[in-house]
């Protein structure tokens, strides 16, 4: 397992890699547009700044800098032009370790964005905490709707990278593709934050999930609710894998700014 798109390509270079709704790159497509990639600068020593929006140009730069052990700063594409500025600013002033491959800012929800220095060995490791605790299947494809800006986004883009699995980007809606079998979601809610992992292994399943979910919104007003009712769901249609393993993410070697 390793980090290295250009050996996936070597490996598996004619899986997909990325799929869209208007096409699919492959593994070795992503290499090629990964080689000719025009990353930004940064100081030695500092991390460059990047604005993850939910495109296929920042995965290509998150695969792109893994591959040359270039730093990124992920600044979230939602923030205003000042806030922006000033996470760039913050960025500039503070030099990060040798090993560090990103830089992630919290979401600021008590206060100013801490900005996290996650290392290669710390993503590294995730992926094989991952691939460790809940396997793999061979047609396994992962929905990235999650802001590539935070840890929840780019976890995926590792993850899969590190498998040779392909991401699916798209939003909720996007559960209904016939390659999805993975997802983790967020609501956009102020009353709650959840982090939801399932397999999906029916596509009624994949409809039925987030219209359940869309439908106790509506009718209770409280994302809370609507994550009971898909946990319950996702429970009786055995959600789990055999192994009934939970997710887990690595929390070691991170440094807050």
């Amino acid at each position: 397992m390793t980090l290295s798109i250009r050996a996936a390509a070597r490996a598996a270079g004619a899986r997909p890699a990325v799929i869209t709704p208007s096409a699919t790159l492959d593994v070795a497509a992503l290499a090629a547009a990964a080689d000719a990639a025009a990353l930004p600068s940064a100081a030695p020593g500092h991390a460059a700044p990047l604005l993850a929006t939910a495109d296929v140009a920042t995965v290509v730069a998150i695969v792109a800098a893994l591959e040359r052990r270039a730093p990124l700063a992920l600044i979230p594409a939602r923030t205003s032009a000042d806030e922006r500025a000033a996470l760039i600013a913050r960025v500039a002033a503070t030099p990060v370790p040798a090993d560090t491959a990103f830089v992630v800012f919290t979401a600021g929800s008590t206060g100013r964005p801490k900005g996290v220095v996650l290392s290669r060995a710390a993503a590294h490791g995730a992926a094989a905490i991952h691939a460790a605790h809940l396997g793999w299947r061979d047609d396994d494809a992962w929905l990235l709707a999650l802001p590539l800006g935070h840890v929840g986004g780019l976890a995926i883009v590792v993850r899969c990278l590190a498998a040779r699995r392909p991401i699916v980007l798209g939003d909720v809606h996007a559960l209904a593709h016939p390659a999805v079998t993975l997802a983790s979601l967020v609501p956009a809610h102020k009353s709650g934050e959840f982090f939801g992992f399932y397999s999906v292994f029916e596509k009624f399943s994949s409809i039925f999930g987030p219209l359940l979910f869309s439908i106790t919104i509506a009718m209770t007003g409280s994302s809370r609710n609507a994550i009971l009712g898909v946990i319950v769901f996702w429970i009786f249609r055995r959600r789990w894998r055999p192994a009934g393993a939970s997710p887990q993410e690595t929390q070691e070697l991170i440094e807050r700014f």
